[in-house]
């Protein structure tokens, strides 16, 4: 985690974790957005229901998943604060994740808004990271 957000207090909850494919974490999103429609929470409100509601709640749909799933520990998902293209007046928040098997991980981001899934940030925007929880 240090090497992809070098610059951000990192927090790791969890000892350990059971990691999903890249299609698990896509089913996770696609049915947090079916959620997002049916409680009509589709929409961005400043300082109400914004960037971080949006990924709170992403990692939270995902725990309650794998809680209620046949896995034997946590999901690997998790919540990161950086400044878009680096610029310190536009701070945001979505999630990350890790995914893979034995042989290979990755560690991925997902905006977790309408229309988001799962996106790499750029450098810039990985350095920029201040607050990574997983």
């Amino acid at each position: 985690m240090h090497r992809r957000y070098p610059n951000a207090d990192i927090f790791v909850l969890d000892e350990t974790y059971e990691l999903p494919t890249r299609d698990v974490i896509q089913a996770a999103y696609n049915k947090f957005q079916r959620g997002l429609w049916t409680y009509k929470l589709t929409k961005w409100l400043r300082n109400k229901w914004d960037c971080d509601s949006f990924a709170w709640s992403f990692k939270a749909s995902c725990t309650v998943g794998n809680a209620l799933s046949k896995n034997t520990h946590a999901a690997p998902i998790g919540f990161i604060c950086y400044f878009v293209d680096g610029n310190q007046s536009k701070g945001h928040a979505i999630n990350n994740a890790v995914w893979g098997d034995s042989q290979l991980s990755v560690v991925c981001e997902i905006e977790p808004q309408p229309e988001g899934g799962i996106v790499e940030l750029t450098k810039e925007e990985r350095d920029s990271a201040w607050l990574v929880v997983l």
